[in-house]
C-alpha cells in the first residue's frame, strides 16, 4: 500500500535539516583545507622571495621573515640521516590515529572535530614538505620578544599548535555541563 506524500511543509523541513547537517560535517575541513592551501602557498612565496639567514622586517624587530630550512620537528629537534623517513612515517601514524579519533568524536563536539582537522591540516602541510625535499620543512616567520627568539615556524606548525590547544580545551572540558551567562 503507497504511502502519502509528506506535507511540503514537512520535507523542505527535513531536508534543510539534512542539508545543515552536512555543512556542519562539512565545515571543520573545509577549514582545514583553507589552513594547507594557505600554508603551501605562503612557502612557496617564501621559496620564491626570500633568502637564507636575510631577515626581513615586518613588524619591527617583533615579526620578520626568513628562509630556512629544518629538516626536524619542533624547535629544529631532528635525527640526523633518519629524520625524514622517521618524521613521514611518523606524520602518516598520527594522521590515521587523528582520523579514526575525529570518526569517534560525537558530531556534536564541534571543538574537537575541528581541532582535529586543524592538527591534520598542519601534519598534512608539513608532511607535504618532508616527501616533497629532503632537505626538510620550509619555515619563515621568525617571531622576537624582550630579547627571545622564538624557533622560525610556518603557517603548518600554527595549525599544530592551535589545533593541539583546541583538542586540549576540548579533552578538559568533555562531560561539563556548559553554565548559563
Amino acid at each position: 500500500m503507497p504511502t502519502a506524500p509528506a506535507p511540503a511543509g514537512e520535507t523542505t523541513a527535513a531536508s534543510n535539516a539534512s542539508l545543515a547537517s552536512r555543512i556542519d560535517a562539512l565545515f571543520p575541513w573545509v577549514i582545514a583545507i583553507g589552513i594547507l592551501v594557505a600554508d603551501q602557498i605562503t612557502k612557496q612565496v617564501a621559496l620564491a622571495s626570500l633568502e637564507a639567514g636575510r631577515l626581513v622586517p615586518v613588524v619591527g624587530s617583533y615579526l620578520s621573515f626568513t628562509y630556512v630550512r629544518n629538516p626536524g620537528i619542533a624547535f629544529g629537534l631532528h635525527l640526523g640521516a633518519f629524520s625524514r623517513p622517521f618524521f613521514v612515517l611518523t606524520a602518516l601514524g598520527v594522521l590515521a590515529a587523528l582520523i579514526a579519533f575525529y570518526r569517534s568524536t560525537p558530531r556534536e563536539d564541534r571543538l574537537r572535530r575541528l581541532a582535529i582537522a586543524v592538527l591534520c591540516a598542519g601534519a598534512i602541510g608539513n608532511l607535504i614538505d618532508r616527501i616533497r625535499w629532503s632537505e626538510g620543512v620550509v619555515d619563515f616567520i621568525r617571531l622576537a620578544v624582550g630579547g627571545y627568539e622564538w624557533p622560525i615556524f610556518n603557517i603548518a606548525d600554527m595549525a599544530v599548535t592551535t589545533g593541539a590547544i583546541l583538542l586540549g580545551i576540548s579533552l578538559l572540558t568533555e562531560g561539563r555541563k556548559p553554565r548559563p551567562f
